[in-house]
């Protein structure tokens, strides 16, 4: 078992274009010898410094929050986390949120019941609900 350096992860990452805010720090984690996946281009320094600080964040529990710049690759970012982690046989859920009208937020996220409001005919799975046992990437 290693203990996580956040202080440095936040560095290193920060100094990328990204940011990694664990929200519960004191986790400790055991870091194995996965590669990359198929297809992810890591010849860069900065992605190979990146992702081997995505490799010790993917097996925590805990909540990352990836930020950045339009087209720095939080996304990529976000899927490296997935397939990586524990849960990367679970789904992986995108939710575009500025795309969502405000009104339909709640309804999107969380899902709804058939006649809990005018409209609603049927049940509707949220977001939420879908991403269970996986990764919900709230861009």
């Amino acid at each position: 078992m290693a203990d996580i350096d956040f202080m440095s992860l936040g560095t290193c990452v920060r100094r990328y274009g990204f940011k990694f805010i664990d929200t519960w720090a004191s986790l400790t984690i055991s870091v194995s010898g996965i590669e990359p996946t198929v297809g992810t281009t890591l010849s860069s320094p900065a992605m190979q410094a990146i992702y081997k600080k995505i490799k010790l964040v993917a097996n925590t529990r805990s909540t990352v929050l990836i930020s950045g710049e339009t087209g720095t690759g939080k996304n990529v970012i976000a899927r490296l986390v997935h397939n990586q982690s524990n849960r990367r046989n679970g789904p992986f859920v995108v939710v575009h949120c500025g795309s969502l009208p405000e009104n339909l937020v709640e309804s999107e996220l969380f899902g709804h019941e058939k006649g809990s409001f005018t409209g609603a005919y049927r049940r509707k799975r949220g977001k939420f609900e879908l991403a269970a046992g996986g990764t919900i990437f709230l861009d």
